[in-house]
């Protein structure tokens, strides 16, 4: 019966290991802009980053312990995908850091105050992504010198619809 669980044990250490590999690997092909298929492992790399982020944030959410910890945590983990999420930017090394850190505090303030609202973890995990997904995207944009209006307005309405998605799945549940 112990030997089943190990089984199940390995075999999760070895997809974790392919899938770091890969991550990795992709990492490095992205590192110069050059690259015929920067833009696809570029987009691979920030799904990954995303869906990251929502495990994690769910994971975190779920606790349900102190808010200084579920918030430190949020924001520790908001700021190290944030880096990722940065890194292809001309900026320097310290401004990435700079803002991937101003996004790790934004997101901890943001658990904060959920944590005193009765959401559900689902609609926790679901909001906390949704404000991380415009705050990344926004700090990009500006990065990457393109942050216009009509971008603001761009992500105010994803921003919005994200809301009132979530709002509609909760009604319903």
């Amino acid at each position: 019966h112990s030997l089943q669980w190990w089984g199940y044990v390995v075999a999760a250490g070895v997809l974790l290991g392919l899938l770091l590999a890969g991550v990795i690997a992709m990492q490095r092909a992205t590192h110069t802009l050059s690259t015929p298929t920067h833009r696809l492992m570029r987009l691979v790399l920030n799904a990954i980053a995303y869906a990251l982020a929502l495990g994690l944030f769910g994971l975190i959410f779920a606790t349900r312990v102190r808010s200084v910890v579920t918030a430190s945590a949020t924001m520790l983990i908001a700021g190290l995908l944030s880096t990722e999420l940065y890194r292809n930017s001309t900026s320097s090394p310290a401004r990435i850091w700079l803002y991937a850190g101003l996004t790790g505090l934004l997101m901890g303030q943001l658990t904060w105050a959920l944590n005193y609202g009765a959401f559900s973890t689902t609609v926790g995990a679901a909001l906390l992504l949704l404000a991380f997904y415009a705050a990344t995207g926004i700090v990009q944009q500006h990065l990457w010198n393109r942050l216009t209006q009509r971008v603001m307005i761009e992500y105010i309405v994803v921003y919005l619809v994200g809301l009132a998605a979530i709002a509609l799945f909760e009604r319903a549940v």
